[in-house]
């Protein structure tokens, strides 16, 4: 190898982008994405509740809900959350689980409902409060012996043709190369080879934490008790924090001695550690709609405008290489800062609800939702987001359509509820498809190309108790989601040089909560 015969200059120019890898389709599909949220009622009905009216988590599907309220009212809603994950990796399993508690939601909402039963304005509303329309708290663990490559490859791919004299000294492929994992070959300066081909144990863990909070400020109508239209601003807040650790381990002890070009090479592990978080605010907009033509019977419509965020991502990347003897050679990136815009999809959402006297309440929500138009920019017009943008406006999920589905059974102040709901993959069919490590056959190159389905689903029970100026509403909620993504990328002819493909993580991440909201109305 070449590392010892070079000699190193101040970079000619830097490369950032090697390991700005945190802006990408993930982090498109994590911001856009949204469950069954709202007060415990509304979790309680499997967040079909945009035509129920008169509640905080109705209101926020549909702003025309607040206009059916007859009397002020001041809320607060509280969650423990436990969330358990699966991790399938390279034909492995491993679990690892994580609880929170917070709080879920805050409103208070003023009504005016003076006027005569001869006005056509019968009355109206304004409220301001706070949603959690997300939350990130996820561990996730995952550990396979991987016979065909290593992060090293990941590394390599990334030095791509450049000299090790024009890499910034912070980028992925020279902090690789301080630590000795990969190197240089036939006394050229950006021949790259890694020193590791393959045949490591690999341990991966990762703790995530943060959420996506909403303040919302909402203005409502009641048009002669019959027609409800509604505004609302939305402010969003997202805090999301990312721990991560990959190791790379010769559990075989293959690398003890290995010869290239007469340089003695010895390596017992490889870490690369990563921390990343971001803050960010963004700003959305909604309208809503609701008409009444019995007291029996609502239909509305909801339409919300894509969600403009401005995010600022910290991230510092640390790597360490540990030879059999104990000696270590580690490299500390710098932190670094980078300032971006993301873009979430519009979404229009349909909503009906047929209620029966005094018994209870059947309703139901239908969402539409284009997420190819998704999208990252920045301020510089850089070529940074070009791939991720491109891979969602291929692969995203043009038509994903959502439903929720719930009933409420009464009894005097008593209530029982019971709800679903199925939102649709980020993904369409071949977004969905992924290349099966497990399947590699290094002989001829082949491998499976198989098919997971990253959707979502929420099974929903509840109860409360109500009187006229005081309720208690308690709500359990079950989501399972589904979700992949590639540990790190291979070259596209990684397959035909005996390389395998990307390992990918697959993911059931299963989350139980309980939702207690009381509050008053006055």
């Amino acid at each position: 190898m070449d590392k010892l015969k070079v000699i190193l200059y101040l970079p000619v120019f830097g490369l950032a982008g090697f390991f700005l890898y945190a802006q990408n389709s993930l982090d498109i599909q994590r911001y856009s994405g949204y469950s069954v949220v709202g007060t415990a009622r509304t979790v309680g009905l499997g967040g079909a509740a945009s035509t129920l009216g008169a509640d905080f988590g109705s209101v926020s599907l549909n702003p025309a809900s607040i206009a059916f309220y007859r009397k002020s009212d001041l809320g607060l809603s509280s969650a423990f959350r436990n969330f358990n994950t699966q991790t399938r990796y390279i034909g492995e399993t491993t679990n690892a689980s994580i609880s929170n508690f917070g709080f879920s939601n805050f409103y208070f909402l003023f009504a005016d409902n003076t006027a005569t039963e001869e006005e056509t304005l019968q009355g109206w509303a304004f409220g301001v409060g706070f949603n959690q329309l997300d939350n990130y708290y996820r561990r996730t663990e995952a550990s396979a012996f991987n016979k065909f490559n290593s992060i090293g490859n990941y590394y390599v791919l990334q030095a791509g043709s450049y000299a090790v004299n024009q890499l910034d000294t912070n980028s992925l492929p020279f902090m690789a190369y301080d630590t000795y994992y990969i190197d240089t070959v036939n006394g050229k300066a950006n021949d790259w080879v890694p020193v590791v081909d393959g045949n490591m144990q690999q341990n991966y863990s990762r703790k995530e934490t943060g959420r996506l909070n909403s303040w919302e400020f909402n203005l409502g109508f009641n048009i002669n008790n019959k027609l409800y239209i509604g505004g609302a601003l939305g402010v969003l807040d997202v805090r999301y924090t990312s721990s991560e650790i990959l190791k790379e381990i010769d559990i075989q002890n293959r690398y003890d001695t290995l010869y290239r070009n007469y340089d003695r090479i010895d390596i017992q592990s490889f870490e690369q550690r990563y921390n990343f978080s971001t803050r960010g605010v963004g700003v959305n907009g909604k309208l809503g709609i609701i008409f009444r033509p019995s007291d029996q019977f609502r239909v509305g419509l909801g339409l919300q405008t894509p969600t403009a965020f401005n995010l600022r991502d910290f991230y510092q990347v640390g790597m360490t290489m540990t030879q059999d003897s104990g000696a270590q050679y580690t490299k500390e990136g710098a932190e670094g800062l980078y300032q971006y815009k993301l873009r979430t999809p519009f979404r229009a959402t349909l909503g009906a609800l047929a209620i029966f006297e005094k018994k209870g309440l059947i309703s139901a929500d239908v969402d539409y939702m284009d997420y190819t138009q998704a999208n990252l920019s920045d301020n510089f017009n850089t070529s940074i987001f070009v791939a991720a943008n491109r891979a969602v406006s291929k692969l995203g999920n043009a038509k994903a359509i959502n439903f929720r589905v719930g009933g409420e059974l009464r009894s005097n102040e008593y209530y029982l509820r019971a709800g679903y709901a199925n939102f649709a993959s980020f993904w369409n069919s071949e977004g969905e498809k992924y290349d099966d490590l497990s399947t590699y056959e290094a002989t001829n190159g082949t491998f499976q190309v198989k098919n997971f389905r990253s959707n979502r689903q929420c099974l929903t029970l509840g109860g409360g108790y109500r009187e006229e100026e005081f309720y208690l509403d308690l709500a359990i909620l079950y989501q399972m989601d589904n979700l992949k993504y590639n540990l790190y990328e291979m070259p596209v002819n990684a397959a035909n040089l005996g390389w395998g493909v990307s390992p990918v993580i697959l993911q059931k991440r299963n989350q139980l909560a309980m939702i207690l909201t009381f509050g008053f109305k006055f």
